[in-house]
């Protein structure tokens, strides 16, 4: 550990881009409130050898890739390790747009039909991508075609965008997607109003290159409780076979959200969730807003939002068994948190999310001088990490403790990479919430 000190950044930099802020741990709100000047301020920065670096080139500065609003980002790598972003574009109705950093430069991923990167043709909704080799497949929701859901596969060889026709269904909500391990198989998940019912019900398809297969088999399985809705999917790979993971909410007419985590083996699909201590500790903690990765020997990762107290939980899957890694709840943090997005790798595991904290030391961040701006309540992006069994935030010179969006709104980031390579895409409110693209390394 090592201690910076702000004012010789100030004097380092002259007029600083990024200033480091404490108050974020309750053993400094004493300090937090002195009336001391930001240069007496100092922060703790565990020195791993990494830093973040804004993903940008000169047309795209300080990682902004969207000329305005972006909401619904998503991130992937392609095969050769291409960060691609897909978003919602607020200057152009919000269409969905992509682009691909390559080359040390960002550009559009645009043909004839779909020219500026702009891959549907109306309003939409909730883009997720998957990459094979340096294909791209995008996800989203029709909103203006009555809410149909879309996969869009880019070709690189014959640079031209293709609609795999993934359904002629009506009232879709936030398709997924991953291939599996051999990528064979991409598979799609999504939510679907009943015609009959009104209730949102869980589709499973498979795609083999040529055509969709529904694999979702009973619709009954995916809840326990009659009347409800399935919703918020999460969809990931195995590391050692072709099966896949599934996580969601079931939403019951009454009473608290359930997260539910289900496996296809290629055949059949398996209940993970129905253990007691499932049961106890995750199904009852009244959770929304599941993010699920796998990692090594198929040890899966799951990260919720508690809606009882909105802390963010983290638990583990691994030899058939759920363990906490947070306290015996699963709690992480004690801030209310949104949005978790988590990736796992062999030796270690990241969340992104969003964090609300009051009295916050906010200093003269983004040209603002009043004493009023000092100590806010406020949201910001933060990405931690759990290895050798405990948590850090992923601290940086400019960014203590895991922080990294420089407004003070809700940024809900997607990541994608390697513990030793990690992209982090955000909307920052900062910047109008656009899209901001970074990268945790010590490259």
């Amino acid at each position: 550990m090592k201690k910076v000190i702000l004012a010789a950044l100030l004097l380092l930099a002259g007029v600083s881009t990024y200033l480091l802020y404490n108050g974020q741990n309750k053993d400094k709100e004493e300090s937090v409130k002195k009336e001391t000047s930001k240069a007496d301020k100092e922060v703790d920065i565990e020195d791993d050898g990494f830093e973040w670096h804004y993903v940008q080139d000169s047309q795209n500065v300080n990682g902004i890739i969207s000329k305005g609003e972006a909401e619904e980002v998503n991130i992937a790598l392609t095969k050769e390790g291409n960060p691609v972003v897909a978003y919602e574009n607020d200057e152009e109705n919000d269409r969905i747009r992509v682009k691909i950093f390559e080359n040390k430069e960002w550009r559009v991923l645009s043909d004839e039909k779909y020219p500026r990167g702009m891959i549907s043709s109306g309003k939409s909704s909730n883009p997720t991508i998957a990459a094979k080799g340096e294909d791209i497949y995008v996800s989203f929701v029709e909103q203006e075609k009555n809410k149909k859901a879309v996969v869009m596969r880019w070709n690189k060889d014959e640079k031209s965008w293709k609609n795999l026709n993934l359904s002629n269904s009506e009232n879709s909500h936030e398709p997924n997607l991953t291939f599996d391990k051999n990528e064979k198989y991409l598979y799609a998940v999504y939510s679907k109003k009943s015609e009959k019912s009104g209730l949102g019900q869980a589709v499973i398809k498979s795609f083999n290159g040529q055509e969709w297969k529904e694999i979702s088999g009973d619709s009954s399985f995916f809840y326990d409780n009659p009347g409800s809705t399935v919703d918020e999917f999460d969809i990931k790979k195995s590391s050692i076979d072709n099966s896949i993971y599934i996580a969601y909410e079931e939403q019951p007419k009454e009473g608290d959200r359930i997260i539910r985590v289900k496996k296809w083996d290629g055949l059949n699909w398996k209940d993970l969730d129905g253990s007691e201590y499932f049961k106890k500790r995750i199904g009852n903690a009244g959770g929304s807003s599941p993010s699920i990765d796998v990692a090594k020997e198929d040890t899966l990762s799951l990260a919720f939002i508690d809606k009882k107290e909105d802390f963010l939980r983290v638990f583990q899957y691994k030899n058939g068994e759920w363990l906490s890694l947070g306290n015996n709840e699963g709690a992480v943090n004690d801030e209310v948190s949104g949005e978790p997005y988590v990736a796992s790798f062999e030796n270690a595991l990241f969340v992104g999310y969003s964090e609300y904290k009051e009295n916050v030391y906010a200093g003269e961040r983004n040209n603002k001088t009043s004493r009023d701006d000092r100590y806010k309540d406020l949201w910001r992006v933060r990405v931690m990490k759990h290895q050798d069994g405990k948590w850090s935030g992923c601290s940086a010179p400019n960014f203590a403790e895991g922080y990294i969006s420089e407004g003070d709104g809700k940024g809900d980031p997607a990541m994608a990479g390697d513990e030793d390579e990690l992209f982090v895409v955000f909307s920052d409110e900062d910047d109008d919430y656009k899209a901001r693209v970074m990268k945790y390394s010590s490259k």
